[in-house]
């Protein structure tokens, strides 16, 4: 299934089956995403702010360029997603860690 620059905002997908779903530059600020299975899907380019992950199933998921202001990596297991490298040090900054490019002298 696949839906592309569509708005989801709002939406209740709590507990459903998203595996293989492609969702690209959609928008889902603050959608419920909660325990539902997203192996495989693809959220590029969403807006993906304030989306509730409890129990959300990660695997080969990517979310690449995908906003994802809200997320407390502290509380939602994300192994298995694929992010860029900003995502990554977005998510580093949230867990409080001081991300530093090179090594000082």
């Amino acid at each position: 299934m696949q839906f592309t620059r569509c708005t989801f905002e709002l939406a209740k997908f709590s507990g459903l089956d998203l595996s293989e779903f492609r969702f690209d530059g959609s928008a889902f600020v603050e959608a419920d995403l909660a325990h539902c299975n997203l192996t495989e899907a693809s959220f590029l380019d969403c807006n993906l702010s304030d989306v509730r992950w409890e129990d959300a199933h990660f695997s080969d998921t990517d979310l690449r360029g995908a906003n994802l202001s809200g997320l407390d990596p502290r509380r939602i297991d994300l192994r298995g997603a694929v992010i860029t490298p900003d995502q990554a040090r977005q998510l580093a900054e949230a867990l409080g860690l001081t991300v530093i490019d090179e090594l000082d002298g």
